[in-house]
């Protein structure tokens, strides 16, 4: 599964958070330790259902945001500290998509911020600079690609394999001090789109 790899700048004291990379399945993905993470990863799954649900994440997981965009698609976006054998997401029945970071020198991970954007609204958060953070959000569509619209430029962007164009994510790894501050938007553009994004500081 996971080929790419991508460390951060890296944080204070030699702390990193390096990227792993995904998995995608249509009605179902599973990962698996020793193949996919290791223990003490971080890992983001985002659900993607069409339609009428608004849909749960799973159990075990924290949840980040999820909503329903009228009648139509809807999302649940969460993350989890691995310490299990496997993972297995499938409360979505379009995309299930799961995101794998491996940080060092790190033992806290904090919420600072969250939004979502539903059809033509956007994902704005309010970040700060004074912890080490990492950056994540997503952006989907009921079909066709996503297309970005406004992107944070400390951002990258991943089409997600297997997806068909989608599913996207959008994260970076910033350390404290950064200038990245003030409210940060995410925005795509396709076929009753959603987005969503999160800081989360790293300590």
């Amino acid at each position: 599964m996971l080929a790419t790899r991508l460390k951060g700048a890296g944080g204070a004291g030699g702390a990193n958070l390096e990227y792993i990379g995904h998995k995608w399945g249509s009605s179902t993905v599973t990962v698996t330790r020793g193949v996919d993470y290791e223990n003490g990863d971080i890992l983001f799954s985002y659900m993607h259902y069409y339609s009428n649900l608004l849909i749960n994440d799973e159990s075990g997981w924290t949840l980040i945001n999820r909503a329903l965009y009228s009648s139509y698609q809807s999302f649940a976006f969460s993350r989890i500290v691995a310490s299990a054998a496997s993972y297995t997401t499938n409360n979505g029945n379009r995309d299930n998509v799961v995101v794998v970071f491996r940080p060092t020198g790190y033992s806290t991970f904090t919420q600072v911020a969250e939004d979502e954007g539903l059809n033509g609204a956007t994902a704005s958060i309010n970040m700060t600079d004074t912890n080490d953070s990492i950056y994540m959000g997503f952006g989907s569509v009921v079909s066709g690609a996503v297309v970005d619209v406004t992107v944070p430029s400390f951002a990258n962007i991943v089409d997600v394999d297997g997806a068909d164009g989608d599913v996207k994510f959008y994260w970076a790894y910033q350390k404290a001090g950064h200038g990245n501050t003030g409210t940060t938007v995410l925005d795509v553009s396709g076929i009753f789109e959603l987005c969503t994004a999160i800081q989360l500081d790293l300590t």
